[in-house]
């Protein structure tokens, strides 16, 4: 009888290991080829951030790919998606890890842990990555091949996205007035632009200039959007904002030579335009618009309404008409175009 009942427990543990549900997600997911990742922040403290796919040639979504894949949760709150080597990473912020999963079928290849709170990824070479941290108080360089934190750069306060142009990094840091900049062959801080408080995010244009937008706060610094020579380190235009607004999440699209932000509503800006606009080309109107990114001259644009339930992911053309929209996860704040 004991035997029997064993032998019965044993076939239930192999039969809820091998979960059909998931068997079939993986078949499906493999070998994408046209399409993106968006990668859901989830809930603060909750523990549900999840990583989706959207099928650009079957208009279709697949949801928490990597619970899916791995069956395993992702952590808590995705904070960004990158592409490097075969590879995404996916920062983990509060659950203060990295996740690398392979390119093409999406299984774990390793996590990179040690951090505090992470917040952006950007890889030089095979070897080496650099890791921003609104804690940290400095900016984490990685071993990729030993899969661990090779050292951390110290500077101080929050730090943001990140931006590689030649041997130069620059880091974004909301906490003062300055884009800082290290150098990588050296993992120096070797200089700083003094441009305004709260740089959150940056881009480079066909001219290899630099644009970076500077969020203020609300009550006291207006925010700037500033165009700067990285080679003189010379501030070539900026454009400032009334106190109550914050420019964020800048990007460049070279089939048109526009800078695009978030403000609110999403806004363009000609690289040689010399004043802003103040009609954007997709309105706020009721939305909670958090994140954009252009991939394949289209902006991918997500609302997160009240950050509990899921977001709205609207995909428009770049003059800012509405193709198609539909329901990811909750707090779509990354997007990242599949590499396969």
């Amino acid at each position: 009888m004991r035997q029997t009942l064993f032998f019965v427990l044993v076939c239930c543990q192999l039969l809820l290991s091998c979960d059909p549900k998931i068997a079939q997600q993986d078949a499906i997911v493999t070998g994408k080829k046209s399409g993106f990742l968006i990668g859901n922040e989830g809930n603060f403290q909750w523990g549900n951030a999840s990583l989706s796919l959207y099928d650009n040639i079957e208009n279709k979504l697949y949801k928490d790919i990597y619970k899916s894949t791995n069956n395993k949760d992702l952590g808590d709150v995705l904070q960004s998606v990158s592409y490097f080597n075969n590879a995404y990473y996916l920062v983990v912020n509060h659950s203060s890890k990295i996740e690398a999963i392979d390119a093409q079928n999406y299984k774990s290849l390793f996590s990179i842990t040690g951090l505090i709170s992470p917040r952006y990824f950007v890889a030089i070479n095979p070897n080496k990555a650099y890791v921003s941290d609104m804690q940290a108080n400095g900016i984490y360089v990685l071993n990729l091949n030993e899969k661990s934190v090779q050292k951390i750069i110290p500077l101080q306060g929050w730090n943001e996205q990140l931006l590689v142009v030649g041997n130069k990094l620059f880091v974004c840091n909301k906490n003062t007035h300055n884009l800082y900049i290290i150098d990588t062959q050296t993992d120096r801080v070797t200089d700083s632009i003094l441009v305004a408080k709260g740089a959150n995010s940056i881009c480079v244009d066909a001219n290899q200039k630099i644009w970076l937008a500077c969020g203020g706060n609300l009550t006291n610094y207006p925010g700037y959007l500033f165009q700067i020579d990285p080679e003189t380190k010379d501030i070539l235009k900026q454009f400032k904002f009334k106190v109550n607004e914050a420019p964020n999440a800048v990007q460049y699209e070279p089939s048109n030579n526009m800078v695009y932000y978030l403000n609110g509503g999403l806004f363009q800006l000609s690289v040689d335009d010399s004043a802003l606009t103040t009609l954007p080309i997709i309105s706020k109107k009721n939305a909670n618009l958090y994140a954009f990114k252009i991939i394949d001259q289209q902006l991918l644009l997500s609302d997160v309404k009240d950050f509990v339930q899921a977001s709205e992911i609207g995909i428009y053309t770049l003059q800012g008409n509405l193709i198609q929209s539909f329901t990811g996860g909750i707090n779509a704040s990354s997007f990242c175009k599949l590499i396969n």
